[in-house]
């Protein structure tokens, strides 16, 4: 679920516009990576911008000639919401217009406390409709594409966020204020045209990893999945993925699929005297 805002200069004589004419003050922007990670500071045909006091999901902006589409997805938070449309209407007032398209429905800046308020309860009636979907078991997890990285909810989440967009603005502050690298499967082919999927661990990094890697390619789910230990500034050697779970404490969790690890070279080392692979 989301809204598309395209807004359009009019005006007979104006400048072409490039994504940096729409990056305020007190903003952050990024670009997205193939498993939506941010890539900080850098623009593309899509760019994430997003209110640096408020690390919610992001708002996705484009451009085409003289106009700039917005999309905000939801559920999100309350603060969002109100930064989304403070941001079209600072378009709105460096085209110089009170107009702009809502929904493909032409609309005017009067319009947004309504806009706001509609936006809240879809919102609202969005986290209804995932407690739903997990209650039933359609799913055990969803989740959610944040400004960072994307963030796994489950029904314990959302029974403590409770349809409350602050809270709910603030549970993803607080994931995305970790500092932390979210890890992510490097895919390679070996000769007989098999796929396997290795991760990274640097030393003293802390980073984030899946409980149950899941690793597609075309739809496929790559089935034989490593972890590789980088210290002393080199790669040392790789284990397989799920003797590295049987080896580590998973209590510090990230989200309901991903926990939190950092490992010192010497338990690397350890765990590789012992269950170290050729490839």
């Amino acid at each position: 679920m989301a809204v598309n805002v395209t807004i359009e200069d009019k005006r007979i004589i104006s400048k072409k516009y490039k994504v940096e004419d729409f990056l305020f003050e007190s903003m952050g922007y990024g670009v997205a990576d193939d498993v939506f990670r941010l890539v900080e500071g850098k623009t593309g045909d899509v760019t994430i911008v997003y209110s640096k006091k408020n690390l919610e999901r992001g708002i996705e902006l484009s451009t085409k000639k003289k106009k700039v589409n917005l999309r905000m997805s939801l559920p999100t938070g309350e603060d969002e919401i109100i930064f989304f449309y403070d941001y079209v209407k600072k378009i709105c007032s460096l085209f110089h217009t009170t107009v702009f398209e809502r929904e493909g429905e032409l609309s005017s800046l009067t319009q947004i406390p309504s806009y706001i308020e509609y936006d809240r309860n879809a919102s609202i009636g969005a986290l209804q409709m995932m407690e739903e979907n997990l209650e039933n078991g359609t799913y055990a997890s969803l989740s959610l594409y944040a400004v960072y990285n994307p963030i796994a909810i489950d029904k314990k989440d959302l029974y403590l966020i409770s349809k409350d967009l602050q809270k709910l603005g603030t549970f993803l502050e607080e994931k995305q204020s970790i500092d932390a690298y979210y890890g992510s499967a490097t895919i390679y082919q070996k000769p007989d045209h098999t796929m396997f999927g290795i991760y990274t661990l640097t030393e003293d990094v802390l980073s984030i990893l899946p409980l149950e890697p899941t690793v597609m390619i075309d739809k496929t789910k790559i089935e034989t999945i490593y972890i590789s230990f980088a210290f002393d500034e080199k790669m040392q050697g790789i284990m397989k993925y799920q003797d590295f779970l049987s080896n580590i404490n998973k209590d510090n969790l990230y989200d309901c699929s991903h926990f939190l690890v950092q490992l010192k070279k010497e338990k690397m080392a350890e765990l590789l005297e012992t269950y170290q692979i050729e490839m």
